[in-house]
């Protein structure tokens, strides 16, 4: 483990997500914090998919990997998902989000948290098509964050060699504007571990796919180390003491006497 993780003070947030359902998150998101792990890290899997499928996997206990159910499918349940999330990263190095497929208040407060965000995606246009609208919110959290913008990457899923062989990978994706990670190829062992629901480093040590892992595991690596701290991650230790008031603000004066109308303050970044 580098230097840089032994004097880590605070843990990192690694959001792993998008709008398109059949991309292999939840396997990039198991195996990922498996790997991480392995390199001598804590890591803790919050789980905001309400099928639960990375909980449900990581409830075997093959690896030393926490996990946390943590859905957010009301607007009353953001302030709350946050604060604990900000206490997450006080006992974990790493904190790995499993976003559902779909909008929820889960998106806006993951992003807003994160320091990297990983959106897999598959080399079907249609897939690609779909991977642009994650990316609208992507850009809405940059322009909340133009200080400390968090790290974006693509991570190519289920890319056959044919794909890969004829260099179509890169064309297709090129039209989305973001950084592309190392691709992690349709390979039957990592199938046959999903179907087993264990981790592809104790399912086919040393196998093609897991190396796949491992070369992401590497490349998420790197990001974490130059990502910088969310604004409001830093803030959330400070606002404990005044939850829930601390999370909201008044936006408008409305109804009889100019009554303040209290909104939670991270619909001012996302619409749904």
């Amino acid at each position: 483990m580098s230097a840089f993780w032994a004097d880590r003070t605070i843990g990192r947030i690694v959001t792993v997500g998008n709008l398109k359902g059949g991309t292999g998150k939840s396997t990039i998101t198991v195996n990922l914090a498996c790997a991480l792990a392995t390199g001598g890290r804590s890591v803790c899997v919050v789980d905001c998919d309400p099928q639960a499928t990375s909980y449900k996997w990581l409830a075997r206990g093959e690896c030393d990997v926490a996990a946390e159910r943590m859905p957010v499918e009301k607007i009353s349940s953001v302030e709350g998902w946050m604060l604990k999330a900000g206490r997450l990263v006080e006992e974990y190095d790493v904190i790995l989000v499993d976003l559902p497929a779909v909008v929820t208040p889960a998106v806006a407060s993951a992003f807003l948290l994160s320091h990297v965000i990983l959106i897999p995606v598959t080399p079907s246009a249609v897939d690609i098509d779909g991977t642009e609208r994650v990316l609208r919110h992507v850009r809405t959290t940059r322009e909340e964050r133009l200080d400390a913008m968090p790290q974006v990457m693509l991570v190519p899923t289920r890319v056959d060699q044919l794909t890969l062989h004829r260099d179509r990978l890169p064309s297709r994706m090129a039209r989305l504007h973001e950084r592309i990670g190392p691709p992690v190829r349709e390979r039957a062992a990592l199938a046959d571990a999903f179907e087993a629901r264990r981790w592809i480093g104790h399912f086919a040590p040393e196998s093609a796919a897991h190396a796949d892992i491992m070369v992401l595991e590497a490349a998420v690596s790197e990001l974490l180390e130059k990502a910088p701290e969310p604004p409001l991650l830093r803030r959330l230790p400070q606002m404990r003491a005044l939850e829930p008031e601390s999370l909201r603000m008044p936006e408008q004066a409305e109804g009889v006497g100019g009554k303040l109308a209290q909104k939670s303050w991270w619909r001012r970044f996302f619409t749904f």
